[in-house]
């Protein structure tokens, strides 16, 4: 493991950060009292009336949600993976270890504590106990980030008769 994996491990600090970002947003805008997000969008805060709008389409601004939180803890699996292999080889682990099973499931349940605790518990967690102020920060980056214009048609099959 050498400097060449340097740019793998940024990869899945992105995807990590990401996915923290991706939880974290959920949990806020589900969590949050519409009330005082409209009240606060009367009183002229420009955050609560993007806050508001979202909530007004919460089921656009999940599937936006859903949708990169599934990328990013998806990309950083893959990822820590291939960090993993390239550690293994560096503790001189030969080929046959690193495509046995026990390396698989080793891989597998590094990488889902890792991703679990820091892309989805804690952010959750953190963004429940905070839901209001998480909402009117995030309410102007997850316009950014927005999938649902690629998903407005739906094929025949899920339209109804």
């Amino acid at each position: 493991m050498g400097s060449d994996s340097i740019p793998l491990w940024i990869i899945f600090i992105i995807c990590v950060i990401g996915g923290a970002y991706f939880a974290a947003t959920e949990s806020a805008f589900s969590a949050v009292n519409k009330i005082k997000i409209k009240a606060l969008a009367e009183d002229g805060k420009k955050s609560a009336k993007g806050a508001l709008a979202i909530l007004n389409n919460f089921e656009k601004a999940l599937t936006t949600l859903l949708i990169g939180n599934n990328v990013t803890k998806i990309a950083g699996a893959a990822v820590f993976t291939i960090l993993a292999t390239d550690i293994f080889e560096a503790l001189g682990k030969d080929a046959t270890y690193l495509e046995s099973f026990e390396f698989s499931i080793i891989c597998s349940v590094l990488s889902t504590v890792v991703i679990f605790l820091f892309s989805e518990m804690i952010p959750k967690s953190m963004a429940n106990d905070r839901s209001e102020s998480v909402s009117l920060f995030f309410q102007g980056t997850l316009t950014v980030f927005d999938f649902s214009p690629f998903l407005t048609e739906k094929p025949s099959s899920f339209q109804r008769w």
